[in-house]
């Protein structure tokens, strides 16, 4: 059961970057904000700078490693993101 879960968690996490942009593009509320942040900061970061970071705070918040990356996110606000999978997996 356990190598189940490992599993399933890992195929959810894999692509989860590119899932919480979808979700921040189809969100009205969210999208405002994520743009508002890209105009209040647009003299100190770029928008591939900012959306680095939050790929980075994903998965340092989710204590994940690193995988590959992948060049076809269905996010239209990222160009790439790098696939993730639970530590020690």
């Amino acid at each position: 059961m356990q190598q189940f879960m490992k599993k399933i968690l890992n195929q959810f996490t894999e692509d989860i970057t590119d899932k919480i942009f979808l979700m921040i593009q189809n969100d009205n509320k969210l999208m405002g904000e994520y743009l508002d942040l890209l105009d209040r900061h647009k003299e100190n970061i770029d928008l591939d700078t900012l959306n680095s970071n939050i790929g980075k705070y994903i998965k340092n918040h989710l204590n994940l490693d690193n995988m590959d990356e992948c060049k076809n996110p269905k996010s239209t606000l990222i160009r790439t993101f790098t696939r993730h999978k639970i530590k020690n997996s």
